[in-house]
């Protein structure tokens, strides 16, 4: 469903107005990395150096810019406005495509595009290219008529989205059949009148395009500000252990994902056969010259540890799901390393038994080995996630727990997946967003004293499924819902349990468009949601 260009535009002049920063920002490492994959991703024959305070980009003519590392707060402010832009460009380009299909040539729709955004368009003097274009239009969006009016105003009203600072009633200016036409509706709405914007533009498009790079700089304090606070800031002078926990889909995975990359991180999954010889190493069979013969084969601490010892920068082992295992068990003596000093290496030391592990690490990490005693060295941090709703978690004791820090990924998220259902109130089909919908459901099942760690998280869902949002309802979320979070009781608080008793029945009812959700439910849906009617449906 298309957004409000306007009343969007509104609310990032706002946000940025609100920022409490106006200095230059200094550019971590890892929002470097982001940053920089982000726009080659959009300019991959382009040259991007990023440096503490400053942003270079080289065309692939040879022509170079310099951004002052401020230029990101357009970046954080106005990626929204963008990338509602984007999709009514989507929207035009999928609509030029089925012209062109017709058997109209790039040159008439071209001529046509000239006079928009403006209602003369609509007195082109090919009547039938006009005619045939609204037809178009009508089909693409179909039953969404909030979404066609919207277009409409796109195409009509150059002051609705080439949005002025007050009302001009132009009607002349940059028009779609140009190709630069986006990125001046997203500079104007952003109030830059400098000699670089075009290039700004690319870093607001940047954030727009890369959620992984917003996150990381929604951690970041400007230059004069201090860090020590924050966990980025600890881990890159020093090694902790870090525990993210919360309810499943709240991101606790791209938490760590702001801190930790391919290249400076081993990963490893823990479940419910996972041994202190899968963690740490053991000796395995192998062939040499064909013959069958013993090696110690390294596991994911002992790889993160060679790591560590070999590398002047942070290094992370990264550890999903920790509680699927019995974790305790699974560190063994490496239970000990966990203390930390003040400047991150281990509290204490443990003597390696295991011939074969200490071998490995004489040979590829003797840095750790004090007088043949294992340490953890400061640049190491172990980062984990864990859901305490899962059922099939192995608990922790309280001596294991408190050699790590924890910190709880709230249920509230500050973006959503973007994508919508339909959803019958019924009287009429009402469109509805994840947003929405997941947090009408957090609200009745938090009344029904359902514990926090069950709701649903922003990212329980992705993207990806909502491109198809009525089966991902019918499936996985109704499956959660109704299998685990209300098995043993409170169906009816979420669901019309009368209509549909069984699962089965509920599965049936959604995809037929038909009424799933409870009355509590569907009032809440009618007052957050946007009507479409059942006779244009």
């Amino acid at each position: 469903m298309l957004k409000d260009l306007s009343k969007s535009i509104d609310e990032c002049r706002i946000k940025f107005d609100e920022f409490p920063f106006t200095s230059d920002i200094e550019i971590t490492p890892i929002l470097a990395e982001k940053l920089k994959a982000s726009i080659q991703g959009i300019e991959p024959n382009s040259s991007v150096n990023i440096y503490p305070f400053s942003i270079s980009l080289t065309n692939e003519k040879g022509l170079r810019t310099d951004l002052a590392s401020s230029s990101l707060w357009f970046g954080a402010a106005y990626h929204e406005f963008a990338t509602y832009l984007e999709q009514y460009r989507v929207v035009l380009e999928t609509i030029t495509a089925t012209l062109k299909g017709l058997g109209y040539s790039s040159v008439n729709i071209k001529s046509l595009f000239k006079l928009i955004p403006s209602t003369d368009w609509k007195n082109h003097p090919d009547k039938k290219l006009v005619a045939d274009f609204i037809n178009e239009i009508d089909i693409f969006f179909g039953v969404d008529t909030i979404s066609k009016t919207l277009f409409f105003r796109f195409l009509d009203e150059r002051d609705w989205w080439f949005k002025p600072f007050s009302k001009t009633g132009q009607t002349t200016g940059k028009t779609l059949d140009r190709s630069d036409a986006y990125q001046s509706a997203i500079l104007l709405a952003a109030k830059v009148i400098v000699a670089s914007s075009d290039r700004l533009s690319l870093i607001i498009e940047a954030f727009s395009l890369n959620q992984p790079l917003r996150q990381a700089f929604s951690h970041l304090q400007p230059s004069e500000i201090s860090f020590t606070e924050s966990v980025s800031t600890v881990v890159e002078s020093c090694g902790i252990n870090q525990i993210y926990y919360g309810a499943p889909g709240t991101g606790k995975s791209h938490k760590i994902d702001e801190l930790a990359t391919d290249e400076n991180s081993i990963r490893t999954v823990f479940h419910s056969e996972t041994q202190y010889s899968d963690f740490v190493g053991c000796l395995k069979p192998c062939m040499i010259d064909g013959d069958i013969s013993y090696q110690f084969r390294p596991g994911p601490f002992s790889l993160a540890l060679v790591k560590a010892a070999n590398d002047e920068q942070p290094c992370f082992l990264v550890i999903e799901e920790i509680n699927r295992a019995a974790a305790a068990a699974v560190f063994g003596d490496i239970f000990q390393l966990l203390d930390r000093r003040a400047d991150g290496r281990s509290q204490y030391s443990i003597d390696v038994v295991d011939a074969d592990f200490k071998g490995y690490l004489e040979t590829h990490a003797a840095s750790l080995l004090v007088s043949g005693k294992l340490v953890l060295p400061a640049n190491l941090s172990l980062l984990a996630t864990m859901n305490s709703s899962d059922q099939a978690v192995m608990p922790m004791d309280s001596a294991f727990k408190r050699r790590w820090q924890f910190e709880y990924v709230s249920i509230e998220g500050d973006e959503y997946p973007q994508g919508d259902f339909i959803i019958n109130v019924g009287t009429e089909l009402f469109a509805v967003s994840w947003e929405v919908l997941s947090k009408v459901i957090n609200a009745q099942l938090s009344e029904a004293q359902i514990p926090e760690d069950r709701l649903l998280g922003p990212w329980f869902v992705s993207e990806k499924e909502l491109e198809n949002s009525q089966a991902m309802l019918a499936g996985k979320l109704s499956m959660y819902l109704w299998e685990d979070v209300l098995r043993h009781a409170h169906r009816e608080v979420i669901f019309d349990t009368e209509k549909n008793p069984t699962l089965y029945q509920l599965i049936k009812t959604i995809k037929a468009n038909g009424i799933v959700f409870s009355d509590v439910v569907i009032n809440e849906l009618r007052a957050n949601g946007e009507p479409i009617t059942i006779a244009e449906a």
